[in-house]
């Protein structure tokens, strides 16, 4: 398995001096601590965690240092033919295996309380071409900013829409 984090954003719209990822939400963890927490207990399954980044996220670099010991950590440049998250995704193509797994590491992700995250990713990618973790939104303020999945009853993905992608 290998796991994208896009980075690549600039945080402006939150007005941060920081990545986003890097915020603090509790004592000694940052959003993105939380992505790698889900990951944890699978490592030895995890080929790379690919980091999505801009030239100026230094201190994303510094601060994921941390997690040296217990993933194989690659960063990549953002390719600016690309637009917004999709294409910090597409950045990191060249280095996709068989099993793909993209988290938004700004998101606070809760997975089943019967499963956990990378097993339910892993028997789904064994079936399906793509998996889509997701969150119900009903906001429409939201779903205008963000963009949208329409998910149908039987979860699965029937269309999207991506914000300010080109």
């Amino acid at each position: 398995l290998t796991v994208i984090l896009p980075c690549a954003g600039k945080g402006t719209r939150l007005g941060l001096p920081y990545p986003k990822e890097m915020h603090f939400i509790e004592n000694n963890t940052a959003l993105i601590d939380l992505s790698l927490r889900h990951l944890e207990p699978f490592k030895e399954s995890i080929r790379a965690v690919v980091i999505v980044i801009e030239p100026e996220k230094e201190a994303l670099v510094k601060y994921l240092g941390k997690w040296r010991n217990a993933f194989k950590i690659v960063f990549c440049y953002f390719d600016t033919n690309n637009f917004e998250w999709a294409g910090s995704i597409l950045s990191a193509e060249f280095l996709f295996g068989n099993m793909n797994l993209v988290l938004l590491p700004d998101s606070l992700l809760t997975p089943p309380a019967d499963d956990s995250l990378v097993p339910a990713v892993k028997r789904s990618l064994e079936r399906h071409d793509v998996a889509f973790g997701f969150v119900q939104e009903e906001r429409p303020e939201r779903l205008r900013a963000l963009g949208a999945l329409h998910v149908d009853v039987g979860a699965k993905v029937r269309n999207s829409e991506c914000v300010g992608t080109h």
